[in-house]
């Protein structure tokens, strides 16, 4: 992989390579690794600031489809068309091609002790992942305390109810057209 230079514009084939190195990492999915991809973006290379990448995070979770669509919002910022072909198919090629061979196994051997043994064992550390996501995406969002603490008690209750998160999400957005939280 040629790492580019901070500054220096991406390159569709590095954007897919690291994106697939990525996804070979995204242990319970590609959101899992957004501190490493904003750290890569962000960070390292400097193609976008912490605001844009957030921005983009954003628009794509609440457009309609899958919730990796503001990857290919990110590769069309970097890169053009090209990049955004090159991160899409690195995002969705790897995973679905483990999935199906996942599936596979599942089926021919549901019981399996190692199958089990691997899902036991990657649980808490996807947990992990994905709240290490939330502290990335809390603090490059801007919010003043409230925000945080509005952040914080949507946390408690999802790790702590089967209330669906998209209740939680839609107090949020009523909060903020209250001007609660900013």
């Amino acid at each position: 992989m040629n790492t580019p230079t901070p500054g220096q514009e991406a390159e569709p084939l590095d954007l897919f390579l690291h994106f697939l190195m990525f996804c070979l990492i995204a242990v319970g999915g590609i959101g899992t690794v957004i501190p490493d991809i904003h750290r890569y973006l962000v960070e390292s290379n400097g193609w976008m600031t912490s605001r844009e990448f957030l921005d983009a995070y954003t628009l794509g979770q609440v457009a309609p489809g899958l919730n990796v669509m503001y990857l290919p919002l990110i590769g069309w910022q970097l890169a053009g068309i090209p990049g955004a072909l090159a991160i899409s198919f690195a995002v969705m090629f790897f995973p679905a091609t483990l999935t199906m061979a996942v599936a596979r196994v599942r089926a021919i051997a549901p019981d399996a002790t190692a199958g089990r043994a691997l899902r036991d064992g990657l649980s808490p550390l996807t947990i992990g992942f994905i709240l290490s996501t939330g502290w990335l995406l809390v603090n490059n969002s801007g919010h003043e305390w409230r925000g945080h603490v509005l952040t914080a008690i949507a946390v408690v209750i999802t790790l702590h109810s089967r209330i669906n998160p998209m209740w939680l999400m839609a107090a949020g957005a009523v909060l903020g057209l209250l001007g609660v939280v900013g």
